[in-house]
């Protein structure tokens, strides 16, 4: 009988809400994800924010202010991958995961 003795086990988790601060944006979302040409950010209080992509490596690589309650963003020049959306408002900041394919 063949005996395991060193064994490496890998495995890949992805959670939908990294996480939400301000109740004002609990429900925003992002459409379509997974995207591939552009995504739209929804949901947001009426207001100046600023959404903002970190890639994998924790940089930024997008960031956009504006006024109103939904952007879209064009991320047809972004790597395939897992990125952290942010959004900040005046009344909070929360984060959601997109996948790019």
């Amino acid at each position: 009988t063949p005996t395991v003795t060193d064994a490496t086990f890998n495995s890949d988790f992805l959670c939908g809400v990294q996480s939400v601060e301000g109740p004002a944006l609990a429900s925003f979302t992002l459409l379509p994800n997974p995207a591939t040409g552009s995504v739209r950010v929804q949901g947001i209080p009426s207001g100046s924010s600023t959404v903002e992509l970190v890639d994998p490596l924790g940089r930024s690589v997008l960031r956009r202010a504006f006024t109103g309650t939904e952007l879209v963003l064009d991320v047809n020049v972004l790597s395939r991958g897992v990125y952290t959306v942010h959004v900040h408002t005046g009344q909070g900041r929360g984060s959601r995961l997109l996948v790019l394919e």
